[in-house]
């Protein structure tokens, strides 16, 4: 068993996760997280750390298996009683005799007697248990506020509920400030768009599709269009591109079983475009139901990018690694 999976091992049975190990050490997660992939080493400090925190020694953390000095009893990281420590004389204390001695050379037994009083020892502590910040907050608040404002002016200017289509992607990112402590403003970059994307989709036909037909496109078919269509294609390449940037420096395994998990990702996601293209395709020409089914189609094409996205980053990741492991 590696170094890595004992840390991983000993983590999980203090039900620990990587955020709180990294605040116990005063590491970042992202260090946690390449000592138990073993993408890297944690040098002797962090290791005689990890030993007291985890209340085994040091051989056991390296080598595994059980703790030749035996495991504390309170699961704590404290030194075992009757550990062999070599220094220079001192005295050792007794409840019931008088102090001894001890020469310079020898071991001296240090016993932890029952009802004495123990350090205090470090207990993990998550950054996440804080929650969001008060920005992060107060920009939910606002989200909220405005969204409400926006339902009900086309409330008592139209007398209708259109207005909840404007006011979705204001309370989609509110709901993502109050609850994302991490990325919020990508997530909330992803969620315009999918609403501003869905709602040209169901009301003008307008789709970055329309950029494939750039090279013969006639001025009869109104060239706003087809400039809506390219400026579609750019927010998708920028999203993606921060997508991948944001995420590209985690750790991933390296090794064969993560070759062939993205190889398969990849021919999945190929796979399922070209059925879902022939199956929408069929329905499109011989019912002509294109009414529920354009939306489930604009869902269908969301959902790729999606996947697109999860795969460029998974390969970002695969390829970040091998190259820095």
């Amino acid at each position: 068993m590696s170094l890595g999976e004992n840390i991983a091992r000993l983590r999980s049975q203090k039900g620990w996760s990587q955020e709180e190990l990294a605040g116990a050490l005063a590491v970042s997660r992202q260090s946690v997280s390449k000592w138990e992939t073993d993408a890297s080493v944690p040098d002797l400090d962090k290791l005689m750390k990890l030993s007291e925190v985890f209340g085994v020694s040091l051989d056991a953390l390296v080598r595994g298996g059980p703790d030749p000095d035996g495991q504390r009893a309170n699961g704590e990281g404290l030194p075992p009683a009757g550990r062999m420590t070599a220094g220079p004389a001192r005295e050792v204390s007794s409840p019931t005799g008088p102090a001894v001695a001890a020469p310079a050379d020898a071991g001296v037994r240090e016993p932890v007697f029952a009802g004495a009083p123990q350090p205090p020892v470090p207990r993990p502590t998550s950054a996440g248990r804080a929650g969001v910040s008060a920005v992060q907050k107060l920009a939910a608040l606002v989200l909220l506020l405005c969204g409400l404002a926006v339902f009900f002016f086309f409330l008592l200017l139209e007398g209708s509920a259109a207005g909840v289509i404007f006011a979705v992607p204001f309370w989609l990112c509110a709901a993502i400030c109050a609850v994302c402590r991490k990325n919020a403003g990508l997530w909330c970059a992803w969620a315009v768009y999918f609403c501003g994307a869905l709602f040209l989709r169901l009301a003008t036909g307008i789709s970055w599709r329309l950029v494939l037909l750039t090279p013969r496109y006639e001025a009869g078919w109104n060239y706003a269009r087809l400039a809506a269509a390219w400026c579609e294609w750019a927010v998708i390449l920028a999203l993606l591109a921060a997508t991948v940037l944001r995420f590209r420096r985690l750790p991933l395994a390296t090794g064969r079983n993560t070759v062939i998990a993205l190889a398969a990702g990849w021919l999945g996601f190929l796979l399922a475009r070209a059925a879902g293209e022939f199956i929408f395709d069929v329905f499109f020409r011989f019912t002509g139901f294109a009414g529920p089914l354009g939306f489930l189609y604009a869902l269908f094409g969301f959902a790729r990018l999606a996947a697109l996205a999860v795969l460029l980053c998974f390969s970002a990741r695969f390829l970040h690694s091998r190259r820095h492991g």
